[in-house]
Parts: C-alpha cells; structure tokens; sequence
C-alpha cells in the first residue's frame, strides 16, 4: 500500500519488492492512496493496483477525498481478509493500522525510510505519524540510523527490523558512458533537485575547486523545483553544470563520472548510493541517516553543508586516480554483499510470518 506515485526511493523499493514477492507465488495487491496515474514506467509486475481516490488538495475538499479513500480501503481489507498488510509514504501508514479491521486483524507492517526532518517544523503530522507507528505491528527501517530514530519516538525496539534497500542484478552490469573519456573531472550525483539534497553545497564546493585551479564539472540527474536556481548558482561560480533530468537508468552518467558525490542533509538509506556503488564509483557523501552503514570503510564521509571539508575531500580524490579505483572496486563488492535482491526478499517474507 503506497500513498502516492512518484519517482522517488520508496516507489521504487516497493516496486522491486512487490515484483520479487510475486516471483515467490506470493499473492500481493497494490492499493495507492492518492488519486492520479503517477508518472511513466511503474512496474508492479502482474500485481492488481487498485487506485483509491485521495486527492492532494488542502482544506475541506483534501478531508473529504481522504475519508473516502479511508473507506474504500477498509471495504478492501474487510473483503479480502489479508494476512499482511504493508504500508509506505505518509497517508497509507497513518491509514493502514487505522482502517484495518480488528476482527480477522491483518499483520500491518510499516516501512520507515527516513529520520522525520521533513516534519519537524509540522507538529501535528509528527505526532500522528508517531501514532501510527506505535499502532503498526513491525515497523521496517532501511538504516540503523533510522531504525533507532524511531525507537527514540517511542517504538518498542522488538518490534522493529532494519532491511536494507535492494539492487537488481542488471544494476551492477557495466555500460558506456554518457559522456566522452576526454579529460574532464567530473562530479555525478543523483536525486531530486530539491534543497534536502544539498546540490548547492556540491555547487559551492565545486566553485572553490575551481578558484584553485582545479576544473571541474558537475552533473545532477534528477528533476525538481531546485533546476533554475542551481543553473543560476553555477552560472554565478562559473562552474559548469549538466542537468539530464530525471533518469531511470542513471548508470551512464555514473560511468561517466570521476567521483560521485551525495551532498544531501538528511536521508534514511540513499538508492542513490548504493546504485553508485554497484557502478564501482568512488563515493564521496555527507555522514547523514545510513551513509556510513552503507559505505563502511569503503567510501569517504563529510559533514552535511561543509562546503570546505567536502572542497578538500574531493580534491584529495581527484588527485588520486588508484585511490579512486580501490574505494569504486570495495563499494562495489560491499553493495552486492548488502543489496542482494533475494535476501531483502527473504528478509520481508519473515517479518510477514511474524518473524
């Protein structure tokens, strides 16, 4: 159960997920809370997907498409008596362990997938989705870093688990790069161009780097509100920068990097990453949510907004073509070791069965 469509790592974690169920014979279908067909190339596999209704409005009209999605939901779960019930993004976990029925009661599992910041300045939303949480059977985290974030708020640690994002196979296959093989230092990140993600602060650094004589271009695949204030914050720096957009398969443009860098001030367990690291890039990211899980000993962490500690950390790497090679060649084994699609798949399946 998914409370919107969209793009990002939770949409397609769930998608990954539902196709590896299906593959096992498991019985699954996909019910999204709010109304709309959700941008192209969702892929939930031979899984029904059954829309309820919700719009994303404010005020009486958003009240009113809730309820009724609320009730469409619970004639479902009524009807079908599932076994498990299994919630992402905001609206479907607050609606799940509320809607589901007490009598034949379904386990409800949560996916939490991030540390709160978003919320913090939203009191209310925080307090409802901490109540949620506590009325949901397992909440699943994809960190340590998040896992303890919501024991903090009050989730009884036995009752949560920490699985971690999955890679398909082909994410580790090698392509050509997007770019030609011509010279240039090049930094690739990877996300939405939104201000959680930290572009400008990879923007600033790269500014300095060139204010030192050492060129370099930056490449943000993703798209967002974020596009023409970062274009016009390179312009500004003089630093020149590649916007592809969004990208379903961003490998090229990881081929084609010389570091990739995740600047972002928060995350609960970046896709990103790992899929750089299935590439066999040198990472170089701020010590944020699960990075340092992720990355261990084989990746290189900075402070969130550290224009300077990130600006020397890229120069040390730039400058060193085999330590590059020895971080891109560890992430990559140290991803297939984390990220196997069929141990994520086992993972779920015995929280299902109560494990």
């Amino acid at each position: 159960m998914l409370g919107q469509y969209g793009r990002g790592g939770t949409e397609t974690q769930a998608q990954l997920l539902v196709r590896g169920l299906r593959s096992r014979g498991v019985d699954v279908d996909v019910f999204v809370v709010e109304d709309g067909t959700g941008p192209d190339g969702h892929d939930f596999g031979d899984a029904p997907v059954t829309r309820l209704g919700a719009g994303r409005g404010r005020g009486v009209a958003d009240a009113s498409g809730l309820c009724l999605a609320a009730a469409r939901l619970g004639r479902s779960l009524h009807r079908r008596r599932y076994h498990v019930v299994h919630a992402a993004l905001a609206r479907a976990y607050v609606l799940a362990p509320v809607v589901a029925p007490w009598r034949h009661r379904p386990h409800i599992v949560v996916w939490r997938r991030n540390l709160g910041d978003h919320l913090r300045a939203r009191q209310p939303r925080t307090v409802l989705d901490t109540a949620a949480a506590r009325l949901s059977d397992v909440v699943v985290a994809n960190s340590e870093a998040v896992r303890r974030h919501w024991v903090a708020q009050g989730i009884p640690a036995a009752r949560t688990r920490v699985i971690r994002n999955a890679l398909e196979p082909w994410r580790f296959d090698t392509v050509p790069p997007r770019a030609p093989d011509d010279g240039t230092v090049r930094l690739v990140t990877v996300g939405g161009l939104r201000p959680v993600k930290g572009h400008d602060v990879l923007l600033a650094a790269a500014g300095r780097l060139a204010a030192e004589s050492v060129p370099v271009e930056v490449v943000v695949v993703g798209d967002g509100p974020r596009r023409r204030a970062l274009a016009e914050q390179a312009d500004r720096l003089g630093v020149p920068l590649v916007l592809p957009g969004h990208q379903a398969d961003p490998r090229p443009w990881l081929a084609a990097g010389t570091v990739y860098v995740h600047p972002s001030h928060s995350e609960g367990a970046s896709n990103a990453i790992a899929e750089a690291m299935a590439q066999g890039c040198a990472v170089v990211a701020t010590d944020v949510g699960g990075a340092a899980e992720m990355l261990g000993p084989d990746g290189l962490l900075v402070r969130p907004g550290d224009v300077s500690g990130l600006a020397a950390t890229l120069r040390t790497v730039i400058a060193d073509p085999d330590l590059r090679r020895d971080l891109g060649e560890r992430a990559r084994g140290r991803a297939r070791a984390l990220f196997a699609m069929d141990q994520v798949i086992d993972q779920h399946l015995d929280v299902y069965a109560g494990g």
